[in-house]
């Protein structure tokens, strides 16, 4: 879920496994409602895994400061995705490349993820993040 800087929740995160071919939503909190935070993963080619993640929002973001991390059977991995946005939607898709492959492994929204809103509110990715397994 996601939580407004002065630390309101709201609502609880779902999640689906991703070998089912889900994507891994959670909640963001603002003083109601803020949006929410969706993060799929799939193993792409060899070592190489593919990384999509957004937002939805109910007022427009302007900036959003976004990472993903997590770890496989050979190491572990952070992707920066942070940047400007003029709108109330957002997605990216990264790949990411491991030294030496990566058959299993997880990732999740970093905690300290947020979004900017241009009325000056921010919403915070709160415990427990959207996450997904490959």
């Amino acid at each position: 879920m996601i939580r407004e800087e002065n630390g309101t929740l709201v609502s609880a995160r779902s999640s689906t496994d991703s070998a089912a071919g889900a994507d891994a939503t959670s909640s963001m909190a603002l003083n109601s409602f803020c949006g929410t935070a969706s993060l799929v993963i799939a193993r792409n080619t060899g070592s190489k895994i593919r990384i999509t993640t957004g937002y939805g929002v109910y007022a427009t973001s302007v900036y959003h400061r976004w990472n993903v991390a997590g770890a496989s059977s050979t190491g572990t991995f952070t992707e920066p995705f942070s940047g400007l946005n003029a709108s109330t939607t957002w997605t990216a898709t990264h790949y990411y490349q491991f030294t030496y492959g990566a058959a299993h492994g997880f990732g999740e929204v970093a905690t300290n993820s947020y979004v900017q809103l241009w009325n000056g509110a921010q919403c915070y990715i709160y415990d427990p993040p959207p996450y997904d397994t490959w």
